[in-house]
């Protein structure tokens, strides 16, 4: 019964490199159902890439907890926003 995700950006780095476009973006997302009623909130690191002027979501990495961050992600080198 999906219907809909909302997400809020949190950081964003560039990640750039020969010619290509690239950033990684840190998010909070819920997901609603077809009531408009809340069944998954969590965070994700995505990949994104920039192909033909449009940014494309490349790679995601879904975890639970802000205040427990895996850290092969290497979040804190992100810009807040």
């Amino acid at each position: 019964n999906y219907s809909h995700s909302t997400i809020k950006l949190l950081g964003l780095q560039d990640v750039s490199e020969k010619g290509r476009r690239m950033a990684r973006a840190n998010c909070f997302f819920e997901r609603f159902d077809t009531n408009g009623e809340s069944f998954e909130t969590g965070y994700g690191l995505y990949r994104m890439e920039k192909v033909d002027g449009t940014w494309c979501i490349a790679e995601i990495w879904t975890y639970e907890d802000i205040d427990a961050l895996p850290a092969e992600l290497y979040l804190d080198r992100l810009t807040k926003v």
